[in-house]
């Protein structure tokens, strides 16, 4: 089997419409990335939506209820990890700009 054919099968390789406009990670599976805490799928067992920030980027007022907030080892975007894994919304880690995409997705 090829590899579109495997993750067509088991589902992983499905990706859902993403908004005009929206980053072209939008909607895509998101790997098993790693993070200063351990690995994405790690907490994404906890089932809430996972924000991995940039190194060094600070989390300041970005935490709220039932969402995790984490910094990724390398990278230069901040990316919304729905629970089901995929990405909800990437972009760049300015604060208004990540407030923006949050809101969309948690409230």
């Amino acid at each position: 089997m090829t590899r579109q054919a495997v993750g067509e099968f088991t589902g992983i390789g499905f990706s859902y419409p993403a908004p005009r406009d929206a980053h072209p990670l939008t909607g895509k599976r998101a790997p098993d990335l790693e993070l200063d805490g351990g690995r994405l799928y790690e907490v994404l067992r906890e089932g809430r939506f996972v924000l991995a920030l940039p190194p060094g980027t600070e989390a300041g007022g970005l935490a709220r209820n039932g969402l995790v907030v984490a910094h990724l080892t390398g990278g230069d975007e901040a990316l919304l990890v729905r629970p089901d894994g995929y990405y909800a919304w990437a972009g760049a880690p300015q604060a208004a700009i990540i407030e923006a995409g949050l809101a969309l997705w948690t409230g």
